[in-house]
């Protein structure tokens, strides 16, 4: 055993577990320290059977107590000797504490959303993670693949969306009905520290990348409503830039004085939602407010002197050509 969250893994799927005294015995030393310290696991009820301490061939026998001045002692009946005191903490057992577990899973993975119990002591939500631009639910299962797993399958994805965490076994592809979510294994990616549970989200990318590619070779994902709109953000600027100039955010600022009239108007007769914000750009880019409105002044007065010098053109004919008479 390199790790102790290894007989973790391996037992987390087990309709009933508990880990006896005589068994943790012979786990490598500090490994039962190790978890009860990482909270993953926790006391059980103590053993109802135990082991005749006195006798060689380790007969097992119900155990019986008696309460006492001193608390209470515990005995297994032995046809050698009666009766024999089986010493409390061969009693002793543990069971993993799957709350913390799950707890710990997602405080290693997710980014964002605090863990939650769907169906209890079978099925967590342990939050979101950010990917490619929305968000994806992770969820961690117990007893997948026992007699009533399936039923489990349709609360958790059937988009192929979810992340699916499991203590150790995978299972198969076709144990889904629709979309098979990506499914990573504690066992393959988790290690444990003096305080935490540490997982490799590299593995994680890895296996959600893989399972993605298989499954738009079936079925295109659909795009999420963020997505939508991004795509939707993108393409009406394709078609604004294509439509329009600065000039004529410029010209439309003139016209109506306001940034929000001349988006609004530029709209109108764009059949495309203009931004005011757009508007504002052009402006900036032109010099500002107060060099477009230099602008307009001096277009203003070149066209009233032009006017001007055509209207004395008509109203003084040239000395070479004699004046109309009516």
């Amino acid at each position: 055993m390199n790790d102790p969250l290894e007989v973790i893994w391996s037992c987390f799927d087990a309709p009933s577990v508990a880990f006896a005294a005589e068994e943790t015995s012979r786990w490598p030393a500090g490994a039962l320290e190790r978890l009860i310290a990482l909270g993953v696991i926790c006391d059980a009820e103590p053993a109802q059977h135990a082991v005749c301490p006195n006798c060689p061939d380790h007969h097992v026998e119900k155990v019986l107590f008696r309460t006492g001045p001193n608390g209470v002692r515990y005995f297994v009946p032995c046809p050698e000797t009666l009766r024999v005191e089986v010493p409390v903490q061969q009693l002793r057992r543990w069971t993993i504490d799957f709350d913390a577990v799950a707890s710990m899973a997602s405080g290693a993975i997710v980014e964002s959303g605090r863990c939650t119990s769907i169906v209890a002591g079978r099925l967590w939500r342990l939050g979101r993670v950010n990917w490619q631009g929305s968000h994806r639910d992770v969820v961690l299962v117990r007893g997948l693949m026992w007699p009533d797993g399936a039923q489990l399958a349709p609360r958790i994805d059937g988009t192929g969306r979810a992340i699916l965490v499991v203590a150790d076994r995978v299972p198969p592809r076709q144990f889904w009905p629709d979309l098979p979510p990506p499914v990573v294994a504690l066992s393959a990616i988790a290690r444990s520290s003096d305080a935490a549970i540490l997982i490799d989200r590299a593995d994680i990318v890895a296996t959600v990348q893989e399972v993605d590619a298989a499954n738009r070779q079936v079925r295109p994902l659909a795009l999420t409503p963020k997505q939508q709109k991004q795509v939707f953000r993108s393409a009406a600027a394709d078609v604004l830039k294509s439509a329009v100039k600065d000039e004529d955010f410029v010209s439309a600022y003139r016209e109506h004085g306001s940034y929000r009239k001349a988006a609004k108007a530029l709209s109108e007769r764009l059949g495309v939602t203009v931004s005011k914000d757009a508007v504002q750009r052009a402006v900036a880019s032109a010099g500002g407010i107060e060099a477009v409105k230099s602008d307009d002044s001096s277009e203003s007065v070149q066209r009233t002197v032009a006017s001007q010098r055509h209207d004395r053109q008509r109203k003084f004919a040239s000395p070479s050509q004699p004046p109309d008479l009516e």
